[in-house]
């Protein structure tokens, strides 16, 4: 950090020096165009600065919101409901991402050493995540990158339409084993698929 500081605070000196040297040239074919360009990669360093600490801003409230959310969903039984309605078995436990089986008994890595995630903290890494995409279209905005800033713009909306898609295939997963329950409580001796 130290040498990202010193680097810095050496090119924040060495821009304006270049500049002057280069006017006390006085050949303006050379001096004029990379003055002009010296000038602008200094005009836009406040920019720079004022993205990375909205982009440090967000992710340092993201990470609060993401546990305080996490935390909350967990206190109020969000892990065991999946489980309930059927949708992944094993959720409240933390298995829901890394199978069980003799094959993965003496695994090493995330899985074996507690990396699994369990529902609420899915959604803490997705509240993150959704955060940081709006941080970086302000980011972008401020450096006046507009096309970037569209097309996360752009991603965002998608992203949100495929976790709208997800919710429906859960609720879709919940009726499905409602009744699949239901027909097979009614006795029918072809209740069953073979």
């Amino acid at each position: 950090l130290a040498g990202l500081i010193g680097l810095l605070v050496y090119i924040l000196i060495l821009i304006p020096v270049l500049i002057a040297a280069l006017q006390s040239l006085a050949i303006d074919a050379i001096t004029a165009p990379v003055s002009a360009m010296l000038a602008k990669m200094l005009a836009i360093l406040p920019n720079l600065f004022g993205a990375a600490i909205v982009l440090a801003v967000a992710y340092v409230l993201a990470k609060i919101i993401s546990e305080l959310a996490a935390k909350l969903l967990a206190g109020m039984g969000f892990d065991r409901l999946w489980e309930r309605l059927g949708v992944c078995k094993g959720c409240a436990e933390g298995s829901a991402a890394s199978p069980s089986g003799p094959a993965n008994a003496n695994a090493t890595g995330p899985a074996a050493a507690g990396g699994s995630k369990t529902p609420s903290q899915l959604v803490g890494l997705i509240i993150i995540a959704a955060i940081m995409l709006f941080a970086l279209i302000e980011a972008a905005n401020m450096l006046q990158l507009s096309m970037l800033a569209d097309i996360i713009f752009e991603f965002t909306i998608f992203a949100g339409h495929v976790l709208m898609g997800l919710i429906i295939l859960a609720i879709g997963i919940y009726l499905a084993n409602l009744a699949f329950g239901a027909v097979v409580s009614s006795g029918m001796s072809a209740s069953r698929l073979p």
